[in-house]
């Protein structure tokens, strides 16, 4: 469980961290940004590291178990598929409409 204070700190390097890349890279943290290079005009460093993400997983159980989270099983039958598929059709509608309403 996370504490006002380790949370505080986290935020603070967070945006010490991006407010850095920004200001030297003239570009922002996110992965659609790496995501999007990796579809349109792969490099090989935008490769390597997507790779890094995906074996860090299998790293991390074998050598630190007890740093990956445990979460209660998901729910699952028709009434959650249905909650689900509600609450998106209600998130797509309001950003389609607060679209429409901001840009004309």
């Amino acid at each position: 469980m996370f504490t006002p204070v380790e949370t505080s700190v986290g935020a603070f390097l967070l945006h010490q961290a991006t407010s850095v890349l920004l200001f030297n890279n003239g570009s922002v943290l996110g992965v659609s940004y790496l995501l999007r290079q990796l579809l349109n005009a792969p490099l090989k460093s935008t490769l390597f590291f997507f790779i890094g993400m995906a074996l860090s997983f299998p790293l991390l159980k074998v050598s630190l178990p007890e740093l990956l989270p445990t979460y209660d099983p998901s729910p699952s039958g028709w009434q959650a598929a249905l909650g689900t598929f509600g609450v998106a059709a209600l998130t797509g509608w309001g950003t389609k409409v607060e679209t429409q309403l901001t840009f004309g």
